[in-house]
């Protein structure tokens, strides 16, 4: 039987506060620069005063807020790898060695498999945190955020940014309405979220 919205939001909500929880046990631990992170709050500060007293243009505004957005990310480096570490382990490894089941899915006792019931592949799990817990997203900023200028970097970070957010939330009224209640991820891999 197919697990309906409410579990599959749930287990979803618990595994993202995990991922959130161990996100900012890491922030803590290497934001040794906090000086140069204070140096860039005062900065967007001053670059949104600038704006809302109609002082620079929004050309001029989005410029200084792509150079702030690409200067904290690089600051963030190190946490964004380990956080890809993280989404790794907790949406990749743990469903595939732990009978499709990420934590929050177990302690809402559901799981993924194939539409034929079989268990669910490394691609499938790959696949689920590229676009539902912000790999693809992880991948592309730690990969790109020396190499692009930081115009070009900030749009493709908000596109992505925006991107997830309406997958997640087409997916949402996809499980809503749908007969079968699959995700637009779980067409794609040919997966469905059961109950165990």
């Amino acid at each position: 039987m197919s697990a309906n919205l409410t579990r599959r939001f749930l287990s979803y909500l618990i595994d993202v506060l995990i991922l959130g929880i161990l996100i900012s046990f890491t922030l803590k631990l290497f934001h040794s620069n906090l000086a140069s992170i204070n140096r860039l709050e005062t900065f967007v500060s001053d670059l949104n005063a600038l704006f809302l007293e109609g002082k620079i243009s929004l050309g001029e505004y989005i410029k200084g807020y792509s150079s702030y957005s690409q200067d904290l990310d690089r600051i963030d480096l190190i946490p964004s790898v380990i956080n890809f570490i993280y989404v790794t382990v907790l949406f990749i490894y743990i469903p595939f060695f732990f009978k499709g089941q990420t934590i929050g899915q177990k302690f809402l006792e559901i799981k993924i498999v194939k539409d034929s019931g079989k268990k669910a592949t490394l691609v499938d799990y790959f696949v689920k945190a590229l676009i539902f817990y912000s790999l693809g997203y992880l991948i592309i900023t730690i990969s790109t955020v020396y190499l692009l200028p930081s115009l070009p970097y900030f749009y493709i970070t908000f596109i992505l940014n925006f991107l997830e957010i309406f997958l997640v939330i087409i997916s949402g009224f996809m499980i809503l309405y749908r007969h079968d209640q699959k995700a637009l991820i779980d067409l794609l891999t040919k997966t469905k979220v059961v109950k165990v």
